[in-house]
Parts: structure tokens; C-alpha cells; sequence
């Protein structure tokens, strides 16, 4: 069974999680025992990430989040500009 997270934002920060969980999937599940998946990343712009839409869900709507109650680890700082 998978733990499933969200992110706020993509920038920096963000960014950088997702690439180290993607790249470190299989280390990641031999060590902890779980596989961990990002199932959604809270966004300003859908636009602007749009690349991204094909690896993981973004929204722009934080209660997206909030009431998945699949997501079990919210991870992150979200600042709208």
C-alpha cells in the first residue's frame, strides 16, 4: 500500500521533493518498506506547470487537498503572488 502526499507548490522547494521521490522510488520503498507517491500538487498557476500535468494532479484549489482522504502527508510552503 502506497502513503500518498501532497506538495504546495513547485517551486524551489517543491520542485526539488518531487524530483528526489521520483528518482528515489525504489530506495525509497526498501528502505521505509513503503512506497511513497505524490498524488497532487497545489499550484497558482495551472498554466504555468502545465508540463508537469502528465506526472502528477495539480489544483489550484487547496480544499482538493485537504479533504483527499487518501493524502496522509501535506508537505510544503505555498505563497501566492
Amino acid at each position: 500500500m502506497a502513503i500518498k502526499i501532497a506538495l504546495l507548490g513547485l517551486a524551489t522547494v517543491g520542485s526539488g521533493v518531487l524530483k528526489i521521490i521520483k528518482n528515489n522510488q525504489k530506495k525509497i520503498k526498501q528502505t521505509s518498506g513503503e512506497e511513497i507517491v505524490i498524488k497532487k500538487v497545489l499550484v497558482c498557476n495551472l498554466k504555468k506547470h502545465q508540463n508537469m500535468a502528465k506526472e502528477v494532479e495539480l489544483t489550484t484549489n487547496f480544499d482538493d487537498i485537504l479533504h483527499d482522504a487518501e493524502i496522509k502527508i501535506i508537505n510544503g510552503r505555498f505563497a501566492s503572488r
